[in-house]
């Protein structure tokens, strides 16, 4: 799979998907549309330990 077009795709959820359980994650769906908001928790929920793991990647995505 294509990383630049991962970090295209999640680019615009990214602020939403490192605060999950805040308050603000509750408009994220309306923010970028339900079908994209539910396919980036898919694919963040595969990538979040590998990112959690390394801190230069943690870094990154913050």
């Amino acid at each position: 799979m294509d990383i630049a077009l991962i970090v295209k795709f999640l680019a615009p959820c990214l602020p939403y998907l490192l605060n999950v359980g805040n308050k603000a994650v509750e408009g994220a769906s309306h923010k970028v549309g339900e079908d994209v908001w539910n396919k980036a928790k898919a694919i963040w929920g595969k990538l979040d330990p590998k990112v959690e793991a390394n801190a230069d990647a943690k870094k990154a995505a913050e």
